[in-house]
């Protein structure tokens, strides 16, 4: 399949896109490569192993894109989950902006709630998660930790008597009705244990940060 640059920035298309990119790759777990990404639209990818940052101008950047050589390079010794959400914002980038070289600090998944945030950014920034953690997927793998979305007080309520995280070990459900949508998809998307169950948390099954899964489950209307 050839993919070219898109010109209609919207969620379904990049929903869309996303979708073909995963099937056309083949993934058989959560976790998406971005170095098979860029394969699938023929980008050069370097991960430089040993590098934190990127020497870019005079700027230290966690990653670029130069349109004319191809290519997408990341620095290798940043956070993993960091680096997935960056190499997957600059690959959407070489489809999204005319730019000949574009640059960027770490995609840590939060950015998407920023104020002030450039269009073509944001919509790298939404490709990207999209690519990272589809929407059917995140809300199966939810369903399957957590029975149901927490949308009032009553799901609040049997969400702090039933939820296990790292630190603290339980979460009152006082916390959780008081710590505003971020801080309470933080903690579940961190979350060990429901109930007896235990598991992985939900950010780590996807490869991306906590932060990154509070806005996606927010913005999936799992938690509010």
């Amino acid at each position: 399949m050839a993919y070219s640059m898109i010109t209609r920035h919207d969620r379904a298309v990049f929903r869309s896109l996303a979708a073909d990119l995963r099937s056309e790759i083949g993934i058989t777990s959560l976790t998406v490569d971005p170095a098979d990404v860029a394969a699938v639209i023929e980008l050069s990818f370097e991960d430089v192993p040993g590098v934190r940052l990127i020497l870019s101008g005079s700027a230290l950047v966690a990653g670029m894109m130069d349109r004319a050589e191809n290519h997408v390079i990341v620095a290798g010794d940043i956070r993993a989950d960091w680096k997935r959400l960056t190499a997957l914002h600059l690959i959407g980038m070489t489809l999204l902006s005319d730019a000949q070289r574009h640059a960027d600090r770490a995609i840590t998944g939060g950015e998407r709630v920023t104020a002030g945030r450039h269009d073509t950014e944001l919509a790298a920034d939404l490709l990207a998660i999209e690519i990272a953690a589809p929407a059917d997927l995140v809300e199966a793998e939810f369903l399957r930790r957590f029975g149901a979305a927490v949308r009032d007080s009553a799901d609040v309520n049997e969400m702090a008597s039933n939820l296990r995280t790292k630190v603290p070990d339980t979460i009152t459900a006082e916390e959780l009705h008081t710590c505003g949508w971020m801080r309470r998809a933080m903690l579940i998307s961190s979350a060990t244990g429901y109930g007896v169950r235990s598991f992985a948390p939900l950010h780590a099954a996807f490869g991306i940060s906590a932060t990154a899964m509070a806005v996606r489950l927010q913005e999936l209307a799992l938690v509010r």
